[in-house]
């Protein structure tokens, strides 16, 4: 008698256990609901977008999900289904709870996954949740990440598709997510100092006249030095070329994700100029393999500022390899006014004349520099690189390239100036102000004027 009374009253407690614990999820579920209804956090942060800050985080606000599948078939219920959901972008990944017999689940879950490519594709995939064997796909979406570019918060209701992504006549529901890119400072690579600093007002006037290039990294490039046994791998060296001038990087041994954070500079006035990356695979034996080209043409960074990001490397200049991946170049540069890159003209110039009211006999000529010309500068489009200082006259027996020994003559009404003579440079200046002068008398006003 006392053993069924105690196992009645278990009974009872176990019911009246239920019960509440029913009502305590049916609370939770009805607080989740009213939070999913109201904005997330990250739809509250303010955010500033920097242009020497590129995004490389996307973060993933999974909110929840409706209509979903029936995956579990009840013998005498209608069913249900176990959900979690998977994130993935550049190759990683991050998965969230599972929800137990639930079509509508409600999850308000974060993840922040490294994403730096604006090409890349975000997916996001439901399965159902199986104690045995492999779970069962339930549906799935894809964002590219240019989409996202602004740096803003995106709260949408996307639908799921296939295994593709692709939106079918089969009914599989629908998930609401905020998917912002942006940049997360302990991810990134940080600028130097020096490189960060602003021009002096005196100077945000005058004309740029220098090119500085910080040479980041490189990611996902191709494998030129196979193995038989193992993935291979290449050693990538970058060659910048403005208008001929060329600088080198150093090899990267063995690295196909390489981190150089290596700074050069160029003396730069003319804005039809193009800035060209090459990326070799570094051979001494055989020669250099080419990886991959780059062009950033100055006219872009006309604004000043820094300009970072990542830029696409492809075939080169007048070939077409139809779209072969080939990696990309993360790179920071800035264009700016450096004062003592500017030769002043001589004092003589610059001193009023006394003999204003008398008429002129006499021309005043300050030879300055001598440099190679944008070749193609007037056309609007496909701009060619400016070439390497003037024409070179004495080429190298041995190797490629050469030099010349410039100097400079004028000729006016049958008198001559000639300048000295600078030896093997094809960018020639005066290191001092000196005038060359052709002189002329009323009489002789008749005469012609050349100078070459």
């Amino acid at each position: 008698m006392g053993k069924g009374r105690g196992m009645l009253d278990g009974l009872r407690k176990s019911k009246k256990q239920k019960e509440a614990e029913k009502g305590a999820a049916a609370e939770k579920q009805e607080r989740d609901q009213k939070r999913a209804d109201e904005k997330v956090e990250e739809q509250t942060l303010s955010y500033q977008r920097h242009s020497d800050r590129p995004p490389n985080t996307l973060r993933i606000t999974v909110i929840r999900a409706k209509d979903l599948q029936v995956m579990d078939g009840g013998m005498f219920s209608k069913g249900g289904s176990d959900p979690f959901p998977t994130c993935a972008v550049e190759g990683k990944k991050a998965k969230g709870t599972v929800k137990k017999k639930c079509l509508a689940p409600i999850w308000l879950e974060v993840f922040d996954l490294p994403a730096e490519d604006p090409d890349s594709v975000f997916t996001f995939q439901i399965d159902d949740h199986d104690l045995v064997g492999a779970s069962d796909f339930m549906g799935l979406c894809r964002v590219r990440l240019g989409s996202l570019s602004d740096e803003k918060a995106h709260r949408k209701w996307h639908p799921l598709g296939n295994v593709k992504g692709e939106v079918d006549e089969i009914p599989r529901g629908e998930v609401e997510l905020c998917l912002r890119w942006c940049h997360e400072k302990h991810r990134a690579y940080e600028l130097p100092k020096e490189f960060k600093e602003g021009e002096k007002p005196l100077h945000e006037k005058e004309a740029a006249n220098e090119l500085h290039v910080l040479l980041i990294r490189a990611r996902d490039l191709e494998v030129k030095d196979g193995k038989l046994f193992g993935p291979g791998s290449s050693d990538p060296l970058v060659t910048f070329d403005l208008g001929g001038s060329k600088q080198k990087s150093t090899v990267k041994k063995k690295e196909l994700n390489p981190v150089w954070q290596e700074t050069f500079i160029f003396t730069c006035e003319d804005e039809s100029a193009t800035l060209h990356c090459t990326l070799d695979d570094y051979d001494p034996l055989s020669g250099n393999d080419f990886m991959g080209l780059a062009s950033v043409p100055v006219r872009t960074l006309a604004n000043r500022k820094i300009h970072r990001g990542w830029h696409k490397l492809g075939p080169a200049k007048g070939k077409d390899d139809k779209g072969k991946k080939r990696g990309r170049l993360e790179m920071a540069l800035r264009w700016k006014h450096n004062p003592s890159l500017v030769i002043p003209l001589c004092a003589e110039l610059l001193k009023p004349e006394l003999n204003m009211m008398k008429p002129k006999n006499e021309l005043e000529i300050f030879l300055i520099r001598g440099a190679g010309r944008a070749r193609g500068a007037a056309r609007a489009r496909g701009p060619t690189p400016p070439r390497a200082g003037l024409k070179i006259m004495d080429k190298n027996l041995l190797s490629k390239g050469g030099s010349s020994d410039p100097l400079m003559k004028f000729e006016l009404c049958g008198e001559t100036a000639t300048s000295t003579t600078k030896k093997k440079d094809l960018n020639p200046q005066r290191g001092r102000a000196r005038a060359a002068r052709a002189r002329r008398t009323p009489a002789r006003a008749g005469g012609s004027s050349t100078s070459r």
